[in-house]
Parts: C-alpha cells; sequence; structure tokens
C-alpha cells in the first residue's frame, strides 16, 4: 500500500491524471484498488459561499481560516481510516493559488490551515509529488475559462512556487522519519499516469530516471532544408521508440517540450533550464542522455555535468567515440557508462544481475532479472495508446 500526495496548479489537471491512473490500476491489478481524495472540492464545498466573481476567491486568507474551522482536517482523517490497509491512496490538490488580484496564497499547508496536522494523517502519506506542465499547452487548455494567469511567465513562476511549496512540505513532514529519501518528487505531466502507477506498486523502491535527449534536433522548423527536417524526423521516432522501451525498465522523468520554441520567451528559457537542472536531474538517482544521431547538445551536457557533480549514474548513449585517444570528444564529462547505440544498453541493462561491470542498472531489473516493469505495460498497453 502506497500514499501518496499529488499537488499541481490549476490547469494541469490533476483529476485527471488520477481518474487515468485508476483506470490503468484496473487493468493491471483488478484486486488492488486505487482510492482518490481531492482536497479541492472538500475545500470548495465550504469556499463557496465566499467565492466571488468567476469563482475566484476574492478574500482567500480569511476564506482558508474559515475553511480551516469547518474541520476539514478531521472530514480527511475520518476518509482515510476507511480506506483499505491494502489498497493505495492518491490525495490530490493545490498547495497554491493566485486570487483575482494576481495574488499568491499558500492553502493547505499554512500555519493556520495544515491539514495533515493530524499525526495519524501525518503518517499515512509515503510520498509527495508536485505535477509540472508546458504553460503553453496548459493556457490553450484554459482558453474560454476563467484562469488567473494569461502568460507563460507568470504561469511559470507559479509552478516553480508550487513545486518549491511542495518540497517544503515533503520536508516539514515526512524529512525527519525518512532521512536520506527522495519523498518530495517534480513530475512533468507527460506519462504521470504510467509514473503514478508504479510509484503505488513499488513506493520508496520505485527506479526514478531522468530521461534527456537532444530535443532542438528533434523539432521540424520551415526554414531548414527537407532533408534536415527529415533527419530529425527520423530522430524523433528514434527517441519515441527508445522511450517506449525505457517505460518496460523505470520510472522516468521527460523533459517538457515546449510547445512552439519560436514563441518562447528568454525568461521562459530560463526557467526551463532551471525546471530540469534542479528539480528533474537532482531527484533522480540516474540519468539517461539518448542520443539517435551524431549531435550535441549543450542542455543535455550541462544536465549530464550535473548529475556527475552529485555523484548519480549517468548513462550516455551517443554514437560518437568518446575515449581518451578520440579527437571527438563532445562533452564535458564522462559517464559512468557509454554506449553507442540503444540496443548496447539495453543488453547491459538485461546483463547486470550477472554482469558486476554493469551492477548500477540493476536496478532496472526484477528480482527475477526481467525488465522491471514488462508485465504491467504489456498487461495495460491497449489503453496506452491514449496518454496523458
Amino acid at each position: 500500500m502506497t500514499r501518496i500526495f499529488l499537488s499541481g496548479i490549476g490547469g494541469v489537471e490533476r483529476r485527471d491524471i488520477v481518474k487515468r491512473t485508476q483506470e490503468l490500476g484496473e487493468l493491471y491489478k483488478p484486486d488492488t484498488k486505487i482510492h482518490s481524495l481531492s482536497l479541492g472540492d472538500s475545500f470548495r464545498s465550504v469556499a463557496a459561499p465566499f467565492v466571488g466573481i468567476e469563482d475566484r476567491l476574492i478574500d482567500l486568507p480569511d476564506t482558508i481560516q474559515r475553511a480551516m474551522r469547518s474541520g476539514i482536517t478531521d472530514k480527511v482523517a475520518i476518509k482515510l481510516a476507511k480506506y483499505s490497509s491494502g489498497d493505495h491512496v492518491v490525495v490530490e490538490g493545490p498547495l497554491t493559488i493566485v486570487d483575482n488580484s494576481g495574488q499568491l496564497h499558500n492553502t493547505f499547508f499554512n500555519a493556520d490551515f495544515d491539514v495533515f496536522s493530524e499525526p495519524h494523517i501525518n503518517r499515512q502519506m509515503d510520498r509527495f509529488v508536485s505535477i509540472v506542465d508546458d504553460p503553453t499547452a496548459m493556457l490553450k487548455r484554459k482558453e474560454g475559462n476563467a484562469y488567473p494567469v494569461r502568460d507563460t511567465v507568470h504561469l511559470l513562476q507559479w509552478m516553480g512556487a508550487e513545486a518549491n511549496r511542495m518540497s517544503d512540505v515533503a520536508y516539514t513532514h515526512l524529512g525527519k522519519v525518512r532521512s536520506g529519501r527522495n519523498i518530495g518528487l517534480v513530475w512533468s505531466r507527460g506519462y504521470s499516469d504510467t509514473f503514478l502507477l508504479k510509484l503505488l506498486e513499488d513506493g520508496e523502491d520505485t527506479p526514478l530516471v531522468y530521461f534527456a535527449y537532444p530535443m532542438t534536433h528533434l523539432k521540424q522548423d520551415a526554414s531548414l532544408p527537407k532533408d534536415v527536417n527529415d533527419s530529425r524526423a527520423r530522430n524523433k521516432e528514434m527517441v519515441n521508440s527508445f522511450r517506449e522501451e525505457l517505460e518496460k525498465y523505470c520510472a522516468y522523468v521527460n523533459p517538457i517540450e515546449l510547445a512552439d520554441l519560436r514563441t518562447t520567451t528568454e525568461a521562459d528559457r530560463r526557467y526551463t533550464a532551471h525546471r530540469d537542472l534542479y528539480y528533474f536531474v537532482r531527484q533522480s538517482p540516474m540519468v539517461v542522455a539518448y542520443f539517435p544521431a551524431d549531435v550535441h547538445s549543450t542542455g543535455v551536457d550541462a544536465e549530464l555535468k550535473e548529475a556527475t557533480s552529485l555523484t548519480k549514474t549517468t548513462v550516455l548513449i551517443h554514437p560518437a567515440e568518446l575515449d581518451s585517444k578520440s579527437k571527438h570528444h563532445p562533452f564535458s564529462m564522462t559517464p559512468t557508462y557509454h554506449f553507442r547505440t540503444a540496443d548496447d544498453f539495453f543488453a547491459a541493462v538485461n546483463d547486470s544481475k550477472t554482469n558486476p561491470r554493469y551492477r548500477e542498472l540493476s536496478v532496472l531489473l526484477s528480482r527475477d532479472g526481467e525488465p522491471r516493469y514488462e508485465k504491467m505495460i504489456e498487461t495495460i498497453g491497449p489503453a496506452l495508446k491514449n496518454r496523458i
């Protein structure tokens, strides 16, 4: 049994992610239930008499205090207590909210309203996860709806505040009893359904991997010659094929590809680089970088360098020779493992239980020496055609 608190600002559609995870869980193990509990719904029912125009809160601090006095903490405890000890639970809700004036407020874990302040609730949470997404895609989903933020810069800042708040809450509530464990995770919305399912299945033993690749060399650009775009299309197909195979071995966080690089601002790019480097890389014990062609990426190079400085396991799959005698060494670090093809990498992983040379890769295998999540992916495979 695993219990996860899933945070994320309004617009990442936490509820859809949880529902999708429940559907996949029902296919994978029908006898194990995945329950969901929405703190947003509980809060909304209390706040309803005090909301303002366009369903946005006018006096949010006062409303939060009213919600606290309404006994939401006790109601949450009662709901959690009803679930079977053998079932999984995902509690979802925002840790921050923006009011009509654009002011940011903390919600469920501030000094006045700590919904998990009761010890018997606190002990039941195993992980805290904050979901982030491409801001352009989020704004598109919110077209025509009331939404307090209308530009990507402020939306990125809001997601950053939410992620930082989640990290603070995770450390405050679980850090003292689970020191050394990464109990606060920032995860991209893409492929978050299978990520949550794996996290519920394996808990703290889930192998977490940051999957890096040269995004610029996958993007189509009308200003480039046709042969270059054709090459980029092939690169993208190879990355997608690699991603599908990697899905069988680990829970990986995907770098967020901005919807349209031509319209991004410098602030967008700075935040994106910061997020990938300091959230995704630092929380992942392993970084796997896949290059389908002999190209270079300063972004991936920086991520591998950061991971190396933190003594993480780094895997670079790149067709170039990277030995000390090679004249062509496009990276500023030496990875833990270098493979020239994807087939070589997966062969090494499958051999890692018996070959001490690849022992750091053995976490990607089950006790039987099979890809850790191969049976899961085979079982839910038909439902993965419509991914979140």
